[in-house]
């Protein structure tokens, strides 16, 4: 063989991994390592799940990052948004109240002195409740 046709094969390769090959070497490894041998079947098996969003002066995106979230496909009794503030100076904290008080499954953890996001996501780590824990900016479509 020649060095085009390994390289053809190297490349054809790296096209069909992502798409193919890693997804159902990821669905065999579920189905072997999970408790009772098969997938979740129904929404009630799904895990609950907390997202946390890190957001610093925000008020520009996060009405639209909660309507988002909020949007997915996922079961309302299993979904929980905290909103992580590090002391945020405009209306991000006035936004995301009011969202909280339409919708219970929002809350904001306001930190009262700038820590940094890593603090902040600690800090979110923390008060979260669901089993699956989903790191966001607030910037960040789904």
């Amino acid at each position: 063989m020649t060095i085009a046709t390994y390289i053809f094969w190297i490349c054809l390769f790296l096209l069909v991994y992502p798409y193919l090959i890693y997804p159902l070497i990821l669905k065999l490894l579920a189905r072997f390592f999970s408790a009772n041998g098969k997938l979740a079947e129904s929404r009630e098996d799904w895990p609950a799940v907390s997202f946390i969003i890190s957001a610093f002066n925000e008020e520009q995106v996060i009405g639209e990052k909660l309507e988002n979230t909020l949007a997915l496909d996922y079961p309302a009794d299993k979904l929980e948004i905290i909103v992580i503030s590090d002391a945020s100076d405009d209306r991000t904290d006035e936004i995301v109240r009011a969202w909280s008080e339409k919708d219970s499954r929002i809350r904001l953890v306001r930190q009262e002195e700038r820590r940094g996001k890593s603090a902040g996501l600690n800090h979110g780590v923390q008060a979260a409740r669901g089993e699956a824990i989903v790191f966001s900016d607030a910037n960040a479509m789904y």
